[in-house]
């Protein structure tokens, strides 16, 4: 399998899997950014990571980076959970914060999520 071919993460989705319930699925597809240029890279997390930094690097990897382009294995899903908001009980809420495109193992073996 050649670099371009190769999935920018090894994602696995863990969450989806165990804790149905408190996520919604999203059937999400980003509008593309105009003209998106990477300008800065924590190349050193992207190695802890297991990534290519060059991959993320090319075109490709920009645009999942900015969330034009879902990576190879993500189930993009918004987390949920309950408790008081405006001084009642909600059974379900979002946390507002962010995307989570799945899990990846890092080089120690450490279980990382992927938002946006």
């Amino acid at each position: 399998m050649s670099a371009a071919a190769r999935p920018l993460f090894a994602l696995d989705n863990l969450y989806v899997r165990e804790l149905g319930g408190l996520y919604e699925p999203l059937t999400w597809q980003a509008a593309p950014a105009p003209a998106p240029r990477l300008l800065a890279l924590n190349e050193e997390l992207a190695t802890e990571l297991g990534v290519d930094a060059d991959a993320l690097k090319a075109p490709d990897g920009v645009a999942v980076l900015v969330g034009s382009a879902t990576p190879a294995g993500a189930s993009p899903v918004a987390q949920a959970y309950a408790g008081h908001q405006f001084g009642g009980f909600s059974p379900r809420l979002g946390d507002g914060r962010a995307l989570l495109l799945g899990e990846v193992l890092d080089v120690h073996g450490r279980r990382r999520d992927l938002h946006l």
